[in-house]
């Protein structure tokens, strides 16, 4: 395997980056991830795949640029073997993130996705709690990693805390919505008695109903449950 090229410091990988630069493309996602402090670069996914393989940097600031800050996190990612300290790793990430890519791109790297729920969720349950929109946002989608396991859905249920918080209720309307296919059945009973707002439910039916998962037959439920709620 080619050796990484590992930059010099943050200032040389920001001279990279600005070779790639791309107006428009910059624009848009600063629209979308809606990141009120960083700097975009309008660098494509595809092409932040290649020079996350192909370069390292583990050290600079993670409020300046979005492309810097995840390459940082990647490259710090690739040199920890421990699941106990990846999960710490993690957690000391987290709180600097000021935008959902960032969190919801954490699940998105294999050795994230190996973590067995046993170990991970006792160590970032406290997260759930936070002031930090980020931080319980990242609580919530972490348990789409094991959306298969049905048996977890109950305690994990009882877990979910109210949130006027944009990005932190909208992951709670995202889960509520990927447990669905796999136990309709016990989501629409908890969506007709959770002590839940009628804002969240609804947010969480709509995201159901969107679901190309989704049959007309539970399309006709989840109408009548929203007529309920509303």
């Amino acid at each position: 395997m080619k050796a990484k090229t590992i930059f010099k410091n943050y200032h040389e990988a920001l001279a990279y980056f600005e070779q790639l630069y791309n107006e428009k493309k910059a624009a848009f996602a600063k629209k979308i991830i809606n990141s009120p402090k960083l700097k975009f670069y309008g660098i494509d996914a595809k092409t932040m795949e290649k020079i996350i393989k192909n370069y390292s940097l583990t050290e600079g600031p993670l409020d300046y640029a979005y492309e810097l800050t995840s390459l940082i996190f990647a490259s710090k990612l690739a040199l920890i073997e421990d699941d106990n300290a990846l999960i710490d790793y993690v957690l000391e990430f987290i709180p600097n993130v000021d935008n959902w890519a960032h969190i919801d791109a954490i699940f998105t790297y294999n050795k994230v996705k190996r973590l067995p729920f046993e170990l991970l969720f006792p160590k970032i349950r406290h997260t759930r709690n936070s002031e930090h929109e980020f931080v319980s946002r990242f609580y919530y989608v972490a348990f789409i990693m094991y959306k298969q396991r049905t048996e977890l859905y109950a305690d994990f249920l009882k877990t979910i805390t109210e949130s006027e918080k944009h990005y932190t209720f909208m992951a709670i309307a995202w889960v509520i919505s990927e447990l669905f296919p796999q136990s309709d059945v016990q989501i629409l009973d908890y969506l007709r008695t959770a002590p839940l707002s009628k804002k969240t439910k609804l947010k969480a039916i709509q995201k159901i109903k969107e679901s190309r998962k989704t049959t007309p037959a539970q399309r006709e439920l989840l109408e009548e449950l929203r007529v309920i709620v509303k």
